[in-house]
């Protein structure tokens, strides 16, 4: 048993050492529909998050600046290098004038995409 312990202090040693040599990067960001915007028609929200680690990240669809209701979120998953993507989705009946915003918050920093009406 005592071997062992050297071995796993390497491990731990090595994988902060990982986490903190690991590049930041910034999510992109695409906000769209499913069909063009057209007021009392349904459709469906769609904010694409991409190209961002860590994979620490909250994403928010509003609906003049209101959390909508019943949102969809896909699992992370990664990409070849090694960055992360995920997809958040609303049903939604637009009405003239509604402005949709994508709320991302990633590494301390939020930033609000949107789309109006």
């Amino acid at each position: 048993m005592p071997k062992m312990r050297p071995l796993v202090v390497g491990t731990v040693l090595l994988l902060g050492l990982s986490l903190a040599w690991a590049e930041i990067k910034s999510p992109k960001v695409n906000l769209y529909t499913e069909r063009p915007l057209s007021a009392d028609s349904k459709n469906t929200i769609i904010c694409y998050v991409e190209s961002f680690h860590p994979p620490l990240i909250e994403v928010k669809l509003l609906r003049n600046g209101e959390e909508i209701p019943g949102c969809r979120h896909s699992d992370l998953t990664f990409q070849r290098d090694w960055t992360y993507q995920m997809i958040s989705s609303a049903d939604v009946t637009p009405r003239e004038g509604d402005t949709f915003q994508c709320k991302v918050l990633h590494n301390g920093v939020t930033k609000t995409y949107e789309q109006t009406v």
